[in-house]
């Protein structure tokens, strides 16, 4: 099935020089950056803070919405490229997985657990690691983005496990808004290729169609360099041609009034040339494979008399294979790997009593149909167990009008999880709105993580203790305060604390491997810190945003500096209008860090410089330099990896073309 998707999409851009010939500039449709922050402030509506549009003023978080325009014109590869540019925000890499940190946070060795990732609302976060798939391995291509919406803080109280840090939901276009065929070719540095399609078409009374695919293949880095791998023979300690890495998508969506079905398929390979887990260093077979596919109902309308509603059915599949290579078994090969089934039902309603209340309620069901994990070496099967297993979440939620100028928010969500009972969490704000210009946000909330079948069952080696795994809680306040201080400048200021304990930790046996882990409960961190932004968009088209971020995150116990935990966050990005084009500057500081084994890794700055072509006409490009001046830096590696830090890419170039029919 991946091959015929690949197939189709390639074959697609032929076409582009037979049409490029006859092309015209077709009418451009609405520009959202140009369009003044006062403009901004009346059409800027989220859904998920609250799971009910409303105004992102009103919202009881702080929220950031980035629009397709922004992710096209920076020239962003995939969602993690989006989501390291927003305040607060961090990622690293180690040659496999992308990973997301924010405000201080980012444990080495967790797969994005403690952020919970939607699209379209339907959770994304698989059933056995609890990943949020964030780089080539997310589920649809950039392309098919309408907008991003990002809340900061504790969502449990409405969406439950997971929801720790954020909750991100990545909105699809649709039909009407992506009228037509468009297709799309890339290439560049590192062997990199790919193409894109889209099509969509509005039948009227209501009724659309969008469908896209995609495919991307790299060859990566033909040589890296990893001296723990040295040897006193020559040419030892380089990683040859081992970073190619290949993924594919296919993506649906279909509406016919209140109702909407979507559902795609995708596939990712990544050859690993880290030798983690102690494999055999320079051995090609070390990979992963990821598979997801799903489908999602969704009705939105009336229900009852005075109630309105969002009922969802949603079928997952995730599947993941991994190869490692070891020379102590005679070249054998272990092979692991999980396959997950899901089903998800959902009914969230919702009412406006007496004017000033409107109450949400809600439950949540997920079922794990079928998760097992398993492994083999060379002595046979080392794995197979599989433990399904059924979460139901009921919560509540009332938004109240106290005074015009006022509104509370309480909410409050009981789940019950398999293996651990009930969990409560609450939240509560208020949301002060001394005048039309001004919003202060008090919130305080609670969230919790369970831990995830991988984490409490792959390892046969017993945690020291014998300790069973409990689940995450975090405790977190922040003051908001937002301010449009003129028709075309928007600031936002927040200042926030929390407090997590049991925090659950990869850990390494003493003595051992990096292929001897488990996992425990020995983290209690407390974070403070402080985020400012200055947003601006002039009517010439010229649009900037500057951020900084101070977070002080230590080790509650011994006071410690916690690893991969930058204290200072810099961000400044920069579109302006050249010449009928648009020139678009982004640079980001991460601040110094600590591996796992103390080692101060020094503070960096990288910088994309992307020249585009405006929306709207037949034919359209992207030209990007990512890292434009080659800064040489490494995130921290994990518990399976001999290297205390692993470098990333330096320069590179990727250029697009588009073609709309």
């Amino acid at each position: 099935m991946m091959n015929a998707i690949r197939t189709l999409v390639l074959g697609v851009p032929v076409c582009l020089t037979a049409v490029a010939a006859g092309a015209q500039t077709l009418p451009p449709p609405p520009d959202v950056p140009v369009m003044s922050m006062e403009d901004l402030l009346a059409v800027e509506v989220v859904s998920t803070a609250s799971k009910f549009p409303q105004s992102v003023r009103e919202a009881p978080a702080s929220v950031t919405v980035i629009t397709a325009e922004e992710i096209r014109r920076y020239g962003h590869r995939t969602l993690a490229e989006t989501l390291k540019s927003v305040r607060g925000f961090y990622t690293t890499y180690d040659r496999n997985y992308g990973y997301i940190g924010i405000r201080g946070f980012a444990r080495p060795g967790d797969y994005n657990t403690r952020i919970l990732l939607l699209l379209d609302g339907h959770r994304l976060n698989d059933g056995t690691y609890d990943m949020a798939p964030i780089g080539t391995d997310f589920p649809i291509d950039v392309s098919l983005i309408d907008r991003i919406e990002i809340i900061r803080g504790p969502g449990s109280a409405l969406y439950g496990s997971n929801a720790f840090f954020a909750v991100i939901n990545v909105v699809t276009r649709t039909g009407a808004t992506s009228q037509g065929l468009q297709v799309e070719g890339q290439g560049g540095s590192l062997g990199t290729r790919g193409a894109a399609a889209r099509f969509g078409r509005l039948f009227g009374a209501g009724r659309e169609l969008l469908i896209g695919g995609s495919t991307f293949q790299s060859a990566g880095q033909a040589s890296l360099h990893y001296p723990e791998f040295e040897t006193n023979e020559p040419g030892t300690g380089m990683s040859i041609d081992l970073d190619d890495e290949q993924a594919s998508t296919l993506f649906g969506s279909l509406s016919a009034g209140r109702v909407s079905i979507r559902g795609g398929v995708a596939h990712r390979y990544k050859q690993v040339p880290t030798a983690s887990y102690s494999t055999a260093f320079g051995d090609d077979r070390e990979a992963t494979t990821d598979r997801r596919a799903y489908v999602n109902a969704v009705y939105d309308g009336p229900i009852g008399h005075g109630w309105l509603a969002t009922a969802q059915m949603a079928y997952d599949y995730y599947g993941y294979r991994g190869a490692y290579p070891y020379t102590d078994e005679d070249g054998g090969l272990v092979e692991d790997g999980a396959d997950v089934h899901a089903m998800t039902g959902e009914l969230t309603a919702r009412r406006r009593v007496a004017r000033v209340h409107l109450f949400t309620a809600g439950i949540e069901v997920r079922r794990q149909i079928h998760n097992r994990q398993f492994a083999s070496d060379l002595s046979g099967e080392t794995l197979n167990l599989s433990v399904p297993g059924t979460t139901v979440g009921f919560y509540a939620q009332d938004e109240v009008r106290i005074f015009p100028w006022l509104l509370g928010n309480l909410g409050f969500r009981l789940d019950r999880l398999p293996a651990f009972g009930f969990h409560a969490t609450p939240r509560a704000g208020l949301v002060v709105l001394p005048r039309e210009q001004t919003a202060i946000k008090l919130l305080y909330g609670r969230a919790f993580r369970a831990p995830n079948a991988y984490e409490q069952s792959y390892y046969t080696t017993d945690a020291p203790g014998g300790l069973p795994l409990g689940p995450e809680e975090m405790r977190s306040s922040e003051i908001v305060w937002e301010e449009l201080v003129s028709k075309h400048v928007r600031t936002a200021v927040t200042a926030f604390a929390y407090d997590a304990d049991q925090i659950i930790e990869q850990q390494r046996l003493d003595g051992g491997t990096a292929n001897e882990l488990y996992f425990a409960n020995v983290g209690a961190i407390r974070g403070v810190g402080i985020e400012a932004e200055v947003d601006a968009k002039l009517s010439n088209g010229v649009s900037a945003r500057f951020s900084q971020t101070f977070a002080r995150v230590r080790d509650r116990i011994t006071r410690a500096a916690v690893s991969n935990s930058p204290t200072h966050l810099s961000k400044v990005s920069v579109q302006v209008p050249v010449s009928r084009l648009f020139v678009s500057v982004e640079g980001q500081y991460v601040g110094e860090r600590l591996t796992l084994g103390g080692e101060a890794l020094d503070g960096f700055f990288a910088s994309n410089v992307v020249l585009t072509s405006p929306a709207g006409r037949r034919i359209g490009f992207t030209l990007g330099v990512y890292n434009a001046f080659n800064q040489t830096y490494a995130d921290p590696g994990a518990e399976e990896h001999l290297q205390q830090s692993i470098t990333q890419d330096g320069r590179t170039v990727l250029a697009r073309i588009r073609v709309r029919f």
